[in-house]
């Protein structure tokens, strides 16, 4: 199986259930700046990743300051990594274009709102075609009146 790479957006979803990820996943948390208190029940389930898991944290502040980081974060990796799957763990869907775009590049991608989703969900590589809108037909030309036809192919006078 594929490498699968989990980028959490901590600041918008914190109910993780890392035990459950498989060994081919990679986990990094991304943590706001102001976040200083993370629950020890999560820490302990992350030690038990060891080197699969990255904490990262944010410095400086801003509107969508960490997902910008999220975002460096994720186009390193998938340069690093061209064959694995990514997963963006936010109910932010200011990431759906970045998504779109990723998947334009053939980049497994995919944003999930909980956990529970990424045990049931794979990313695909290219971006879902959208639904041809129903052609309206185009209207066939009426024929031209038999006098003007006639009239038309008669040479004018300086022509002859």
């Amino acid at each position: 199986m594929s490498h699968s790479f989990l980028l959490v957006d901590f600041e918008n979803v914190r109910e993780l259930a890392l035990a459950k990820l498989s060994p081919e996943w990679s986990v990094r948390i991304f943590v706001g700046r102001s976040q200083n208190h993370i629950p020890f029940a999560l820490t302990e389930e992350a030690q038990k990743l060891g080197e699969r898991l990255q904490w990262i944290k944010i410095q400086g502040d801003g509107r969508n300051n960490l997902d910008f980081h999220l975002a460096y974060y994720l186009g390193t990796l998938s340069a690093g990594h061209p064959a694995a799957s990514f997963f963006i763990l936010s109910n932010d869907r200011g990431f759906d274009a970045l998504i779109a775009h990723l998947l334009e590049k053939k980049v497994a991608c995919k944003r999930v709102g909980a956990f529970a989703e990424l045990l049931v969900s794979k990313p695909k590589r290219t971006a879902t075609a959208p639904k041809p809108k129903p052609s309206t037909p185009v209207p066939k030309p009426k024929p031209a009146a038999a006098g003007l036809e006639a009239k038309a192919a008669r040479p004018r006078a300086g022509e002859r």
